[in-house]
């Protein structure tokens, strides 16, 4: 458990040295700290040794096409190639964590003023789940942050593009051209709008309380999803669910743009983020479906709290103090309280156990 909370407090000193010193360099070292905590783990994370039968599985490419494994076939195939250069799992986590969190990396980089604040926040929310867990989602949710100029931009030809790679290693990139749509019928999205979609959605979610009605046409490979330990979530009652409608109604109370052009962005990045929202309770107790949608859209979540608390609190001290007591009680909530810590230690590396 001490690896994590120092990894999360020492990105919190690296985010601070970075605002008062106006350098970027600290922001560099935050990024491959992050990127080598879950480059170089060792049967770490809750996926880590089902990723790993993925990985030895792969031994020719027609066993990327061939349906046989479950897995889509980019990350197939990208598994693949580490192997045809005589290299083994280990370095595939490595080499897939340089990637993805570069991506991402990049990314803030050229979005914010203060990136390091950014990945303080998406450390305590979704890191360790993605990045040391559903590495294929992390992916994903970095191609839905990339697709956001082009949403803005409604070019549609370039959403369906980075949707349809985003699909080769999770098959969930494809509610991203869905998304899309909504973002331009839902036009601005004000607190009425939010209340009738959210009972709309609830009252959809009554239905798969009762998944046997339509899990004949589930494809055999998702219908797991629909059974068992998988239909035990709270709906309406997730802890997730409320803190992202607490979040989405602040954001739309509190934070008010100058100009034309930045409000705009805020409603798409707004709009983005409450589909998520509405993802969590729109499958009933189907958690892990409704998560596994939602959460790829919930990653505009690390670019709204930020400006959340910046138009909340216009004292640049007390932004900062209540923004990282919030990104703590979000990573004590969600990785700690949650439990989910447990799949997580001992924290091992390579070298650990070489």
């Amino acid at each position: 458990m001490i690896p994590y909370i120092l990894l999360f407090v020492s990105l919190i000193v690296l985010s601070l040295l970075e605002f008062f010193s106006k350098k970027r360099v600290f922001f560099i070292i935050a990024m491959i700290e992050i990127i080598l905590f879950a480059g170089l783990r060792y049967e770490t994370g809750y996926d880590y040794l089902s990723y790993k039968a993925f990985f030895e599985r792969v031994k020719s490419f027609g066993d990327i096409i061939s349906g046989g494994i479950d897995a889509e076939p980019g990350y197939l195939l990208t598994n693949y190639i580490v192997k045809m250069f005589g290299m083994d799992f280990s370095a595939f986590i490595l080499i897939y964590s340089v990637v993805t969190l570069a991506l991402l990396g990049w990314f803030v980089y050229k979005n914010v003023s203060y990136p390091t604040m950014i990945i303080v926040y998406y450390v305590s929310r979704f890191y360790f789940v993605r990045d040391m867990g559903q590495i294929r989602a992390s992916l994903v949710a970095i191609v839905f942050l990339y697709c956001l100029p082009a949403i803005k931009e409604k070019n549609l030809p370039k959403v369906v593009l980075f949707s349809l790679l985003g699909a080769c290693f999770h098959i969930v990139a494809l509610f991203i051209i869905p998304a899309y749509f909504f973002v331009w019928i839902i036009k601005k999205l004000t607190l009425q709008k939010v209340f009738i979609l959210t009972m709309i959605s609830a009252l959809i979610g009554v239905l798969f309380f009762f998944p046997d009605l339509f899990l004949w046409a589930i494809p055999s490979r998702y219908a797991g999803y629909f059974a068992g330990k998988y239909i035990t979530g709270k709906w309406i009652f997730n802890p997730i669910f409320i803190m992202q409608m607490g979040i989405t109604i602040a954001s739309i109370l509190f934070i008010k743009g100058k100009n034309k052009e930045y409000n705009e962005s805020l409603n798409i990045l707004l709009s983005l983020y409450f589909l998520s929202t509405l993802f969590l309770i729109i499958f009933g107790p189907l958690a892990t479906v409704g998560g596994r949608i939602g959460t790829i859209f919930a990653t505009a979540e690390i670019l709204l709290v930020p400006q959340l608390f910046r138009y909340v609190f216009k004292n640049q001290y007390l932004n900062l103090v209540c923004y990282y007591i919030f990104c703590a009680v979000v990573f004590y909530l969600i990785f700690i309280l949650s439990n989910t810590y447990q799949d997580f230690i001992p924290y091992q590396t390579v070298f650990s156990v070489s």
